[in-house]
């Protein structure tokens, strides 16, 4: 009975995650990193695999960055391959973005459902909030239908999870096998081949291994000196292609002079923080803090299971407030997603950790709904414009369709690449190149500015450098959150500049 609610749950909670991902997921507006993604998958070749798995993009450096596009520094497909790889086998069936998209979503989903059958095993109420709260959160919600690498990296994460639960329970039957041990290590590592942090995730996965072993000291005579010599050569190989791979990255990106770029993600240090607040949630980390604050007023220590997240997660964070502080230009929420589905599962068991030790048994349930569902509502706003409104996107589609239809005039763009995207032809120039350089406007300019709105409005570009230009028209719908994605249109009348 148990095990047949268990499977009717896990059913619906996969076709709760596929129905919000796929609603309306054909007329989502294409964004920059999605059309990066698709051109960099296009150049994975069965030599580049062989590059990065043969350490050449180490030993011949020099010739593979030289002939890359762009550097290997700025193409995460020689570096970062396995997401690629799966787009690219995507490609041979269709290069349609909603079709890129869908294996996006399914990926998704599958995370979603990963969350629920790993966190139900401590209960199934556990269970339960920790699928809700990662199926209703918005940066889970944007991530599973954007074709970039940050859904796969989620996914592997919690496949990592999944099978080192599975391993350290074979170990404690006394079952293991040395393919238990090399398979444990390919999914340790796995996420390093997804994003440069996955080096967080499997931090994360090595704590939670250690400290299995701390609550179990038993388990460890139950492997075997073969097993163990097993997983650390399957380890160190792995390791050592995958980590060569990284350092290539990281030199080729920030140490080579003539490709170090400083990129502004965030523009202070305290801007990186509250970024990643933002998106994680403010109510997360009270939740954590709270149940943390508890366990040490009440110096009660016996949940082994919390003290193994408590630790793990934080083991694996440690790094990212160094990171902030001494590049945080470069640093961007996104870059410890593949952290939230542990964060998630870690928020879950401490609503359950602190319902049981603030209430009455008859009380328990009411709490952990009260509190599930208030952590829900508090980003369901933004949960609701992404999926409803506007996916977070820039309506570049409802521009094109506007500008279609007129005749004789100079169209320009900071973004228009996009607006060519849908127009099918390149009718859309840069608008650097309009303006002050232009000698006259015999015709009629169009002018397109993307502005986004978060603490502060930004736009794209100066608007007051378009000397007699006229707002005509704002495109972009109205969210339910404090932030916006609108598109301004100027009209500079033929002659009118003086």
């Amino acid at each position: 009975m148990r095990k047949g609610i268990g499977i009717i749950s896990a059913l619906i909670v996969f076709g709760a995650a596929l129905f919000i991902g796929t609603y309306n997921y054909k007329n989502i507006n294409v964004e920059y990193n999605e059309l990066f993604s698709k051109a960099e998958a296009q150049t994975v070749t069965r030599q580049s695999i062989a590059n990065y798995l043969l350490l050449r993009n180490f030993l011949n450096y020099k010739e593979i960055d030289k002939a890359a596009p762009r550097g290997i520094g700025d193409n995460p497909a020689i570096c970062f391959p396995l997401f690629f790889i799966i787009i690219k086998a995507a490609l041979l069936f269709s290069h349609d973005f909603a079709f890129l998209r869908l294996i996006v979503i399914i990926f998704g989903a599958l995370t979603t459902l990963l969350v629920f059958i790993s966190s139900r095993k401590y209960s199934f109420a556990v269970g339960i909030i920790a699928a809700a709260l990662f199926l209703f959160h918005p940066w889970a919600q944007f991530n599973s239908s954007y074709i970039r690498f940050y859904v796969l990296w989620a996914f592997a994460s919690m496949l990592g999870l999944l099978c080192l639960e599975y391993v350290l329970a074979r170990i404690a039957q006394g079952s293991a096998r040395a393919f238990h041990f090399i398979i444990l290590a390919l999914c340790m590592l796995i996420p390093n081949s997804i994003h440069a942090f996955g080096a967080i995730t499997t931090l994360f996965l090595l704590c939670m291994l250690v400290s299995h072993f701390y609550y179990n000291r038993n388990d460890l005579a139950k492997i075997s000196s073969s097993s163990i010599v097993t997983f650390v050569s399957a380890f160190a190989v792995i390791a050592i292609i995958i980590g060569v791979n990284i350092i290539v990255f990281f030199y080729s990106g920030m140490v080579a002079g003539d490709r170090s770029v400083d990129n502004v993600m965030s523009e202070s240090a305290v801007h990186a923080v509250l970024s990643l607040l933002f998106n994680i949630g403010p109510f997360y980390p009270i939740v954590i803090l709270s149940a943390v604050l508890l366990m040490f007023l009440t110096r009660d220590f016996r949940n082994t299971v919390l003290n193994r997240y408590f630790f793990s997660t934080a083991v694996a964070l440690m790094p990212i407030p160094l990171f902030i502080i001494f590049k945080y230009s470069y640093f961007r929420p996104d870059y410890i997603y593949g952290m939230f589905p542990y964060i998630v599962i870690l928020t879950a068991l401490c609503i359950a950790y602190l319902s049981d030790k603030m209430c009455r048994p008859e009380h328990k349930t009411l709490f952990v709904s009260i509190v599930s569902l208030f952590i829900i509502i508090s980003t369901l706003p933004t949960f609701v414009s992404n999926v409803f409104i506007d996916n977070d996107r820039a309506d570049y589609k409802g521009v094109a369709k506007f500008i279609s239809g007129i005749k004789d005039a100079d169209f320009y763009s900071t973004s228009p690449g996009f607006l060519n995207l849908y127009l099918g032809r390149n009718l859309v120039r840069q608008i650097p190149s309009a303006g002050a350089e232009k000698p006259d406007n015999s015709v009629d300019e169009y002018y397109i500015i993307l502005s986004r709105k978060g603490k502060s409005t930004v736009f794209s570009y100066d608007f007051c450098r378009l000397k007699d230009a006229q707002l005509i028209k704002i495109i972009g719908k109205d969210r339910l959150d404090l932030r916006a994605n609108k598109i301004f249109i100027f009209l500079r009348k033929a002659g009118a500049r003086t």
